[in-house]
């Protein structure tokens, strides 16, 4: 299957953080399947070419393989044409289905009855590369030798999952790998002024409340008699009201379900200008409105406004349940009629 590639190589980086958030690269370590060979190169060493050839008769094979052509760009190096991620490989695999320790490269080894560097041992030379520099000989043999086990296993992995990629598909993945990592190295574009109002979020709300007019009323409270009572839920008070006269149902113990702002609300809806300014905001009108706390007072020798009344059955029905034909034409009688017999017809 991978006969096809004048070379196969398989590839890993070791890199800090560096202050732009892009990798600073440590060092690096490479195998060619087909010969043999391997590269292990401190970054000191490293020039402004790969050491490996990165046109379409090489397939460049790495876990996670966005990482990997980070540092490419970091170094200014060329992508490489043909990419196998078996990252990408492993979980089109096993999307969906259990894993035995999860899916990064020590948890594809294990699913496959592999071995691999100890959990710790690969901790402790990850927090040694991202500390940073100066680097004594033997730290630097270490990682060199830490980066070249993920080399080993890795091409270990690979001979147990080829037979099952479909390596079409696999280069698909791959460039989408490489799109991802060159989304990660030119970053988001950011308006810096917005961000930095937006990471202050407090200066952001104060200036956006300095722009909206102050608003026309704030709900109060008063204490007054109840009236209007309704004395079921169903029950409907006809109350004619008079031209121009407001409040006609003031005080009413239902009253606090009602929606404060509404279109016949008392407040003012705004100033007399010709037009609002487009950072102005039309004012909101509140309705006042009575909530009684405590059951109401009645009076016999004073007349309630629409006092709560006695739950009325429901009308009948208006139609009968039979139905009833009437002849609106009129009608014609004959006393000696002719032929009666033949007025009486049975009836189909």
């Amino acid at each position: 299957m991978l006969e096809q590639f004048r070379e196969v190589v398989l590839a890993d980086f070791e890199f800090g953080a560096a202050s732009t958030h892009r990798p600073e690269v440590v060092c690096l370590v490479a195998h060619e399947l087909h010969s043999g060979r391997t590269i292990r190169l401190w970054r000191d060493e490293m020039g402004s070419a790969p050491p490996y050839d990165t046109g379409p008769d090489t397939l460049f094979i790495a876990f996670f393989a966005s990482a990997e052509l980070d540092c490419h760009r970091a170094l200014g190096w060329s992508i490489p044409t043909r990419i196998i991620d078996l990252y990408c490989e492993f979980r089109d695999r096993f999307n969906g289905l259990p894993t035995i320790a999860g899916n990064g490269l020590l948890g594809a080894l294990a699913q496959f009855g592999l071995d691999g560097v100890g959990s710790e041992a690969k901790k402790e030379m990850r927090d040694l590369a991202m500390r940073g520099g100066p680097w004594t000989s033997a730290e630097r043999a270490a990682l060199l030798d830490y980066c070249e086990s993920d080399v080993v296993a890795t091409k270990r992995l690979l001979l147990a999952m080829l037979p099952a990629i479909d390596i079409p598909r696999a280069l698909l993945r791959g460039r989408y790998m490489a799109a991802v990592s060159a989304m990660q190295h030119a970053g988001v574009p950011t308006d810096t002024d917005m961000h930095d109002q937006i990471i202050r979020p407090r200066h952001l709300r104060r200036n956006l409340l300095e722009q909206f007019q102050p608003f026309a009323a704030k709900p109060v409270f008063e204490i007054h008699e109840a009236g209007n009572v309704a004395a079921w839920p169903r029950q409907a008070i006809d109350e004619a009201r008079a031209d121009r006269i407001g409040h006609g149902r003031e005080h009413d113990r239902q009253g606090a379900g009602e929606m404060l702002q509404c279109r016949h609300a008392d407040g003012g809806v705004g100033q007399e200008d010709v037009r609002c300014e487009r950072d102005q905001f039309l004012r909101v009108s509140a309705r006042p409105v009575g909530i009684v706390l405590a059951p109401a007072d009645v009076d016999p020798y004073i007349a309630g406004i629409a006092p709560a009344q006695l739950l009325q059955g429901l009308l009948e029905r208006r139609e009968a349940g039979l139905r009833l034909r009437i002849v609106c034409g009129p009608a014609h009688e004959y006393a000696n009629a002719s032929h009666s017999l033949r007025l009486l017809r049975a009836r189909r």
